[in-house]
């Protein structure tokens, strides 16, 4: 990790759980305090190119998530807002699967 990636001072951290998969964890760098408790544990985007996975910026709280979430059987895509303490969903839909 190299410093902030999310909402100004933070860190989204994505480890591997296999092709396409990331467990997710946020990361304060000022403090180091780790934020594992999230609305959704895992994300598995498929192959390349099939869905996003986790996506956010540097200067935004918006952090959104398309995929397969915590192992559903049809994809989503979930737009959370971060607070500085834990994302609040604002609003996720069911999406097609693109092939």
């Amino acid at each position: 990790m190299k410093g902030a990636n999310f909402a100004g001072s933070y860190a989204v951290v994505e480890t591997t759980c296999g092709t396409g998969c990331s467990y997710v964890v946020i990361v304060d760098v000022r403090t180091g305090r780790i934020f594992e408790n999230l609305p959704f544990r895992m994300v598995v985007a498929g192959p390349p190119g099939q869905y996003r996975g986790v996506s956010f910026h540097l200067n935004s709280r918006l952090l959104v998530v398309e995929g397969f979430v915590d192992g559903l059987r049809e994809p989503t895509r979930a737009y959370y807002e971060w607070s500085g303490a834990k994302l609040q969903l604002i609003r996720d839909v069911q999406i097609s699967e693109r092939r």
